[in-house]
């Protein structure tokens, strides 16, 4: 869960007035944006330019949105860099993200590889908010980040500068990195002491644990929360009397961080506290102690999460009922398959997501018919809770249901669950490819992408020409997913596409797979690959 600083009352007030202005521009000038740019760029470079706070926002968003394909801003949107305020280290959450200077960051770090270089330059800046800026974007993007920039930004004299190189650093492998985020560790700041303890837990360094319940014994809350929730994932067993006596704080927050990391690491050792955390007067915390029984499995939770969800006032009873999934004893079987037949759709949810823990092909039934359920989040659910079951007989009614989901949350779950069921589920998938109904065929072709499997490819080559344009352009994801370079030849075929959409599909797949920026050109595209096609595969 992010959350937002509790900050001092004249703090947020300034930072509030401040996140109505826009941007200064670009320093370059508008005139240099080049022709061959696509439209759509184009008219977002030129929005950068707007004095309207709104209008600029939308166009850094939109570039965002883009990725790879808006590297020709890169150069624009570097030029605003210098001009971000203090704005935009205010509030890292959900509320920082309508200031500008925020989302510019944000953007450069989506656009990935051609941005990385800029960035990286960018942290030899004389201003210490843009060294900052470049290294918080570098922390967020996925393109490869060289490492020797990252450790010298270690020793910058702002720690903010240091603490985002610390999580730029992140899963990156170099020489020296493990020994540099060790020393980051006994930094003099405790926001850098702390990323350097949370990326060392990420790497599962032995000296993690002990940086971490340093932190979380200390005095800091927002870094206490964070050292919980790290300790959580490192799943060490020396973290379990920390954070049963974290489970006594009179910060609730602390408390039900506490609770959820007890149930990750796994240990029953904490099951008598978090019984106890169950009557807790904050719910957050009462809900996280169940769902950490659940996790346990232990026997002796049984009875208090069975009053917990008999209870007519009890706040928790649909933390009790997904908890139950995780108890071996038949009672708490036969009330998750009472609690599907609840008025309330929020308990039918939860008591789909606990037969799903249960392992019992005896649920396969009740969570079939869920699919029918007149809530979508029932319905979703259900199709989750299938795919943890792993039952072959499955996949034939998710796929069903597929065809008549109506809702686009519900119908991405369904194509997410069918998605994983991996191999199982490419044979019924690529019959529905042949179906009658175009939002099957879609879902379908959606689903067989997000198997990778490459038996999956056939098929798909198969429905390259399918009538309905959403389907075409669903089967080209789906083959550059389960082809990789061997769907090259079909995406430059789509960009002579009679339908706009999928021809626009079609370029922006290719410049993601292959890094050029050719746009809906297909004549240079296939310049291109005439130089390219013998040292691809083929399909």
């Amino acid at each position: 869960m992010r959350r937002v600083s509790v900050l001092p009352l004249v703090v947020l007030a300034i930072a509030s007035a401040q996140l109505a202005l826009a941007l200064p521009p670009p320093t370059i000038p508008k005139e240099t944006i080049s022709a061959d740019v696509p439209s759509r760029m184009k008219q977002a470079v030129e929005q950068l330019y707007a004095e309207d706070y709104q209008e600029q926002l939308a166009a850094l968003e939109a570039l965002e949105e883009e990725g790879l394909l808006a590297s020709s801003a890169v150069p624009f949107l570097m030029s605003m860099l210098p001009k971000i305020r203090p704005g935009w280290f205010v509030l890292l959450a959900d509320s920082a993200d309508d200031q500008a200077g925020y989302q510019l960051l944000h953007t450069l770090a989506s656009i990935g590889r051609p941005a990385v270089d800029p960035l990286v330059q960018a942290l030899a800046d004389n201003n210490p908010l843009v060294r900052a800026g470049a290294a918080y974007a570098l922390s967020l993007t996925r393109a490869p980040v060289p490492v020797a920039p990252l450790l010298a930004a270690l020793r910058d004299s702002d720690p903010r500068v240091r603490e985002h190189a610390v999580k730029a650093l992140g899963g990156r492998e170099g020489e020296g990195a493990t020994e540099a985020l060790r020393a980051a560790a006994t930094d003099p700041d405790i926001r850098v002491r702390a990323a350097a303890a949370e990326v060392l837990g990420q790497r599962h360094d032995p000296q993690a644990a002990e940086l971490l319940i340093a932190i979380l014994e200390g005095k800091d809350r927002e870094l206490r929360w964070g050292a919980a929730s790290a300790l959580g994932e490192l799943r060490d067993p020396r973290a379990v009397a920390p954070l049963i006596a974290a489970l006594h704080d009179n910060d609730q927050i602390l408390r039900e961080d506490a609770a959820d990391a007890l149930g990750k690491i796994g240990d029953r050792r904490a099951v008598p506290a978090l019984l106890k955390s169950l009557r807790d007067k904050d719910p957050g915390t009462a809900a996280s102690a169940a769902a950490a029984l659940g996790k346990l499995r232990d026997p002796r939770a049984l009875d208090s999460l069975l009053a917990a969800f008999h209870d007519p006032d009890s706040p928790m009873k649909q933390a009790a009922l997904e908890a139950l999934g995780g108890m071996p004893d038949p009672r708490a079987f036969r009330v998750l398959i009472a609690a599907m037949q609840e008025k309330n759709p929020d308990l039918r949810a939860a008591a789909a997501r606990g037969l799903g823990e249960t392992g019992k092909a005896d649920a396969v039934a009740p969570l079939i018919a869920a699919l029918h359920d007149p809530s979508s989040r029932v319905r979703g659910d259900a199709a989750y809770a299938l795919l943890a079951l792993r039952i072959a007989k499955a996949i034939p009614v998710l796929v069903d249901a597929l065809g008549m989901e109506t809702d686009s949350i519900a119908g991405n779950i369904l194509v997410d669950a069918l998605g994983r069921f991996g191999h199982e589920a490419v044979a019924p998938l690529a019959a529905a490819l042949k179906d009658s109904n175009p939002r099957l065929r879609y879902g379908a072709a959606l689903a067989l992408g997000n198997t990778h499997d490459p038996a999956a490819a056939d098929p798909l080559l198969a429905a390259r020409d399918d009538q309905n344009a959403s389907v075409r352009a669903a089967v080209l994801y789906a083959l550059s997913q389960t082809s990789g370079p061997r769907s090259l030849p079909s995406l430059l075929e789509a960009l002579e596409d009679k339908d706009a959409m999928v021809r626009s599909y079609a370029a922006r797949l290719l410049t993601q797979m292959t890094g050029q920026q050719f746009g809906e050109d297909a004549g240079k595209w296939r310049q291109w690959w005439e130089k390219e096609a013998p040292a691809q595969a083929t399909p």
